[in-house]
């Protein structure tokens, strides 16, 4: 067992056992000796160990701990606003069990029917524990600055990947890794307040793929946490989100590459990845739905254009109008082998004017109100660059 994950479990039997026994029985005591000498362990591998709780996930060291998965005390602990722990060296016995009492009496106030607020606490009192809460951001010679954003996304940027060469080989795709992908994006979400700074940056073409899902999955999932949608709803949108280019694994990568303009003969194989990637989706189980109705409509047009063309008049899913916007936001703000990134304010400009053609109104006019909260529009240039229709 790791340091941080030994002295986490400790941590959780100290709570335990103080909702079990009185102040200065032997057996919190004892609970309480084991946890002191699991963070002496700790600190002599990292001077400054930092632990972060959001949505239930511990992140620690930039990393999640899976060994941690579902651990109780995350979801404890961030619902009396702990979630952030900072622990530096020279913390001693006297200030860990004050920590710890502090910690437990709020614990212990939040099983009664009236919540009170924690009270304010002094930085004398812990000169070497910092706690509370992320949004909060910690204290810095007397001045609060901003967290950075706490998880690197290179695993979940492996798994999509893998995801799609799943797609590839397979034509179905593991449910389960995409549920796992989204989760982390959504704890990076809520740890960064600037949606736009997590945005992965495309280094490489052959990324585009993954790289353009990852981040279409993000904005989406803050426009429709933006847009009140409840939780599991923001979980599914972003699955789907992730999801809605699969087919485009099916193919050929000299298509998708092509630096010039597509031919006809080749639009019309491109023209089948939204069919492709629903049939993967629906392939992959009964939870894959939302996806499967996303992947297949996210090129068909609000005014009854785009692809696949249909006989009857449909109305789009609310997810994938939502997902539409966002999709090609992110698409003409990437460099592409046929064309260069558009800068954000001819990305609005083009928005706006397919707003009520391409997009339902209502989807570009809440998506434009989010980015004007994350993205400053001044010192763009026009871009050169003429738009072959999004790929």
């Amino acid at each position: 067992m790791s340091a941080p994950v030994d002295f986490l479990h400790s941590l959780g039997q100290v709570f335990a056992a103080m909702g079990l026994y009185g102040e200065k029985h032997a057996a919190r005591e004892r609970a309480v000796d084991r946890a002191f000498d699991a963070l002496l362990h700790l600190l002599e591998q990292d001077g400054k160990p930092v632990f972060n709780f959001v949505d239930g996930e511990v992140v620690f060291a930039n990393q999640r701990l899976r060994e941690l998965q579902g651990w109780k005390w995350a979801s404890e602990l961030t619902s009396v606003t702990v979630e952030r722990i900072e622990i530096t060296a020279g913390v001693g016995r006297e200030e860990f069990q004050r920590f710890l009492g502090e910690v437990g009496e709020r614990l212990n106030r939040a099983t009664g029917s009236a919540i009170a607020g924690p009270r304010q606490i002094r930085a004398e009192e812990f000169p070497h524990i910092h706690f509370g809460q992320l949004s909060v951001g910690e204290r810095n010679g007397g001045e609060v600055t901003g967290l950075d954003s706490l998880l690197a996304l290179k695993e979940e940027a492996e798994a999509t990947d893998w995801l799609m060469g799943q797609a590839a080989q397979e034509a179905q795709i593991s449910s389960s890794v995409a549920g796992a992908v989204v989760q982390s994006l959504s704890v990076a979400l809520h740890q960064e307040r600037d949606v736009l700074e997590l945005l992965v940056p495309l280094k490489e073409i052959d990324q585009y793929t993954t790289v353009h899902s990852m981040n279409t999955a993000m904005l989406t999932m803050a426009l429709a946490e933006s847009l009140g949608f409840a939780g599991v709803d923001v979980k599914a949108i972003g699955e789907a989100a992730l999801l809605h280019d699969l087919g485009k694994t099916r193919i050929p990568a000299e298509i998708i590459q092509k630096p010039g303009k597509l031919s006809s003969a080749e639009w019309k194989i491109m023209m089948t990845h939204p069919a492709e990637g629903a049939r993967i989706l629906v392939n992959s189980g009964p939870e894959m739905e939302l996806a499967a109705i996303v992947a297949y409509e996210h090129h068909m047009k609000y005014d009854g254009g785009g692809y696949p063309a249909v006989r009857h008049e449909r109305r789009l899913h609310h997810a994938t109008e939502l997902i539409q916007v966002v999709d090609v936001y992110d698409a003409l703000r990437t460099r592409r082998p046929f064309r260069d990134p558009w800068p954000i304010d001819r990305v609005v400009s083009h928005l706006k004017e397919e707003s009520g053609k391409s997009f339902h109104p209502d989807a570009v006019e809440l998506f434009l109100g989010m980015l004007s909260q994350s993205e400053e529009d001044s010192g763009m240039t026009e871009a050169a660059s003429v738009l072959q229709p999004p790929r």
